[in-house]
């Protein structure tokens, strides 16, 4: 396997996480039995405010994966 194929792997591998973790964040905040804003509802639709919103909300653990993430599919974006 060529050092190309195994970042293109990667990202892929890293893409997909992140968007799962992005859609159980959109999924938590918008069904959250906790007493959550209209407002926020709304802002967690938009891509980039959606982990801000779910640390809002009262979820702790995901929006860091969430960050993580997102740093590490930068990263590999740059290294290629």
């Amino acid at each position: 396997m060529t050092p190309d194929l195994a970042r293109l792997l990667a990202q892929i591998v890293v893409a997909a996480a992140w968007a799962l973790c992005h859609l159980r964040l959109l999924l938590r905040t918008t069904t959250t039995k906790r007493r959550v804003s209209v407002w926020l509802r709304v802002l967690v639709w938009v891509p980039p405010l959606t982990p801000i919103v779910a640390l809002v909300a009262g979820q702790r653990t995901f929006p860091v994966v969430w960050f993580a993430l997102a740093a590490s599919y930068a990263a590999l974006r740059i290294m290629t």
